[in-house]
């Protein structure tokens, strides 16, 4: 038995975000092949490797031990044959382990295509079928606190948590779904980082087979005119007995009039945008920014008849009429539409005919993209208002309304809270420096607007302002000049959900922001 020193890199997410140094380990038994024949070209049951153990669970499943001790080799696991390969080598491998670090062969990893999705808070043995959407291949290093590639097992909060106190990693409750380089597709969940001697780097998975996703193409019969038809992501058509407080239905259909679970017409957060892509399989993942929200709408008939009814504007326009024929075609879109809980599905109206209609509804993960906005804040008259969920600035005329989270006058900020509005926002000073920093939102206490005093000589008198994004600047006083400081603000928005807001730039009141928004009832970016 040997004993080593390893040594972390500063890791990607912020619970985690430090450098491991002096971890000195005693390593476990080797891992070496039993002697006898070479393997034959079709593998046994259970195939053993130099660095890989298998063992058959009974039910489909198979329980692997990886040996990703080693600081330079990494171990290549073939799914389709459960054999080892060199994964050095951009063939036949489909994962590879290397310490903590997982990557797949494709994007910038290899040439094999290997996609994955994750299933966060999935059940093993409950995952039967792979998802139509939610693939990623792992890509070139991003704005991160590291120098690795960006993986599907490492982005975001990746496949592990942190414990900063004994400096220990744990396996994160959560399903992979990778499409192997042969296209078949496997359900893959990590169950441990140490063997039972505790030496780390011993990593056990469960993993076996899933199903390849089903189509996903629905039959709606709107035709009645006075009944709502629901569907619900991932569902179909389902029956609602309270439509007006069921969070049970994402999307309600009637005739050619379309809505979502939220605005005016439920009590849900829904809303749809239109997606970048018009090809449905090419939506793999659902922007967080920019949902219309469900208002009163006019009714299709003759001008002047002045009938409104609640429906989601984005939704409703997913026509073209010819008034020489009155046939409605489908625009060739795809909608990203928010569910009633928060979560996000991608739909497309293949073909329509008397109320009948032909459509793709199904559920992908959601993107949190970082926005940049410019804000004129130079009239000293006006107050402009930002809404982070909608990408918006505009100047505000009613600053009490729901219509902002943060708004700006030259170099004074509120949010839309306390003394400033009637929202339920505020800020939160994080000690980052950089969005990437940022992987999820505290919990608070989030400051809310009060009286201030106001910059200038004695007696410049108050003004309603928040106290944590007022200290945005560094001003020197010999220049006059106002510079950002290096520091990225939580907001809190009147949704109640969050934003990492960092000021970039900023020259005789116009700002340069860049944030990322969670999207309601979510708290990580």
């Amino acid at each position: 038995m040997t004993a080593f020193a390893s040594r972390f890199p500063l890791l990607r997410r912020a619970a985690s975000a430090l450098l491991l140094t002096g971890w000195v380990v005693a390593c476990g038994p080797d891992l070496q092949p039993e002697p006898g024949e070479p393997p034959p070209e079709n593998p046994p049951e259970n195939p053993q490797d130099t660095h890989l153990r298998h063992v058959d669970n009974g039910d489909g499943t198979f329980t692997t031990t990886v040996d990703a001790t080693s600081q330079t080799e990494w171990i290549g696991l073939d799914l389709d044959t459960r054999r080892q390969e060199n994964a050095n080598e951009d063939a036949k491998w489909d994962v590879a382990f290397q310490r903590f670090h997982v990557r797949s062969r494709g994007g910038s990893s290899g040439t094999g295509g290997v996609e994955v999705a994750m299933l966060a808070g999935s059940d093993l043995t409950q995952v039967r079928q792979a998802p139509q959407a939610g693939y990623a291949a792992d890509a070139v290093d991003g704005e991160d606190a590291d120098t690795n590639p960006d993986t599907p097992f490492e982005v975001g909060e990746g496949w592990y948590s942190y414990d900063v106190a004994t400096h220990k990693l744990a396996p994160r409750t959560q399903v992979y779904v990778v499409r192997s380089d042969a296209g078949a597709y496997f359900k893959l969940q990590f169950t441990g980082y140490y063997d039972t001697a505790g030496t780390p780097a011993m990593l056990q998975l469960r993993w076996g087979p899933v199903q390849a996703p089903g189509s996903a193409e629905l039959q709606v019969n709107a035709e009645s005119s006075t009944e709502w038809i629901y569907l619900q992501a991932g569902k179909g058509v389902v029956q609602v007995s309270n439509p007006e407080s069921s969070l049970e239905w994402d999307v309600a259909v009637r005739r050619t009039q379309l809505r979502t679970n939220g605005g005016v017409s439920g009590q849900g957060v829904g809303g749809a945008r239109i997606a970048e892509e018009t090809d449905f399989a090419s939506v793999q993942r659902a922007l967080t920014v920019g949902y219309a929200l469900d208002a009163q709408q006019p009714v299709a008939g003759p001008p002047g008849s002045g009938t409104t009814a609640p429906a989601n504007p984005t939704l409703n326009d997913w026509y073209d009429y010819d008034v020489n024929t009155h046939v409605l075609t489908p625009k060739n879109r795809v909608f990203l539409v928010r569910t009633a809980k928060g979560d996000y599905a991608r739909l497309r109206i293949n073909s329509y005919a008397s109320g009948k209609y032909s459509v793709l509804f199904t559920a992908i993960p959601a993107q949190a993209e970082t926005v940049r906005l410019t804000v004129d804040a130079s009239d000293s008259a006006k107050t402009v208002g930002v809404r982070l969920s909608q990408g918006t600035v505009a100047a505000l005329t009613e600053p009490t309304s729901g219509d902002w989270d943060i708004s700006f006058k030259r170099t004074w900020l509120q949010t839309n809270s306390g003394t400033s509005g009637s929202g339920q926002a505020g800020a939160l000073a994080t000690e980052a420096t950089e969005l990437a920093e940022v992987p999820r939102a505290s919990e608070g206490p989030y400051t809310v607007d009060t009286m201030m005093p106001v910059a200038g000589p004695p007696g410049s008198g108050e003004a309603s302002g928040n106290a944590v994004l007022n200290d945005w600047y560094d001003y020197d006083p010999a220049s006059h000049g106002v510079t950002p400081k290096a520091r990225v603000f939580l907001v809190k928005t009147v949704e109640g959900a969050f934003a990492k807001v960092r000021i970039l730039t900023y020259a005789s009141g116009t700002f340069t922001l860049e944030y990322t928004y969670s999207g309601p009832g979510r708290t990580s970016f």
